[in-house]
């Protein structure tokens, strides 16, 4: 789902319902990304360019800034479910959410 955000014509902001089972590989979002994501369920191990490794919990958020890269994007259970909405502001041309990068 996208919605075009009026105060910046050039912007959309498409909605991601992501589920983690395990772990995603290292990777980036657009250049043009502003992100807020919010855990929905469980709890999810985030880091950011060379920050510290952050486990976010149901109910807590972050946001992240256009270029951002993750070296950790994963589920903190091995067997608990986590479940997470991510909010994109992002250029309307962008088409590739999320590029995979080596470590």
């Amino acid at each position: 789902m996208a919605h075009c955000t009026d105060s910046l014509p050039q912007a959309s902001s498409p909605q991601h319902h992501d589920h983690l089972r395990g772990a995603l590989p290292a990777h980036i979002h657009p250049k043009s990304a502003f992100i807020y994501a919010t855990i929905l369920e469980g709890a999810i191990r985030s880091q950011v360019n060379d920050g510290p490794v952050t486990t976010y919990h149901a109910g807590e958020s972050f946001s992240e800034n256009p270029g951002d890269r993750h070296a950790v994007s994963a589920n903190a259970s091995g067997t608990e479910p986590a479940r997470l909405l991510a909010v994109f502001v992002v250029d309307t041309d962008e088409t590739n959410l999320t590029t995979f990068v080596g470590n």
